[in-house]
């Protein structure tokens, strides 16, 4: 990271950078890699993880920023290097040892960083309460086997299980978090309290 980073510094926006759509989790972090580091690199856009990456494979883009649960089967396969984890502390990757976190040489980051996203399903919210209570009954008995928590913790992904009530209050808290992120880094033109998105 520390080589990438004073390449990016000694020639600003030379180093193509790829990572998913502007605003998304990916691009803020690179946003947030960058105003932590005092580098600027050339984002590159992609349509999801997976073009970047695929990018990134291809000789694209130089650094493609995505997550481990996306990474992690590449890294494993040698088609991709880890650099460095965005959060404050190295992760241990079973087969591929520790990957140093980013905060260690520039402790800035944590000005910006961590910037985390949740996935969740969703349903229009008119929907019934007897088809949202059916629907959430099979979430909830799906959490609950060793097939969802195991694939969870082979690709690196952490579990909540949160409905209703709970899940909207992750969701907003997300939607505060990456409008008033962007707004921050200077990457947004319209103001998140103009709509009514509470910091």
């Amino acid at each position: 990271l520390k080589d990438l980073i004073e390449a990016a510094k000694k020639d600003p926006s030379s180093i193509k950078a790829g990572a998913s759509a502007a605003g998304s989790i990916h691009h803020l972090n690179l946003l947030a890699l960058e105003k932590g580091s005092g580098a600027k690199f050339n984002f590159i856009p992609y349509n999801g993880s997976a073009p970047a990456q695929n990018a990134a494979m291809a000789g694209e883009v130089t650094v493609v920023v995505t997550s481990l649960a996306e990474q992690q089967q590449l890294l494993r396969g040698g088609k991709l290097r880890p650099l460095a984890m965005l959060i404050p502390d190295a992760f241990e990757v079973e087969g591929l040892g520790s990957i140093p976190s980013g905060f260690d040489d520039y402790p800035g980051l944590s000005d910006y960083l961590p910037i985390s996203q949740a996935i969740g399903f969703a349903v229009p919210a008119d929907a019934p309460d007897e088809a949202k209570a059916v629907l959430v009954d099979a979430f909830n008995k799906a959490m609950a086997t060793d097939k969802v928590k195991n694939w969870a913790k082979e690709n690196y992904y952490l579990l909540s299980g949160k409905t209703g009530v709970e899940s909207k209050a992750v969701f907003d808290a997300l939607q505060s978090n990456f409008a008033w992120t962007l707004w921050d880094l200077k990457a947004a033109t319209v103001d998140p309290a103009s709509l009514g998105i509470p910091k």
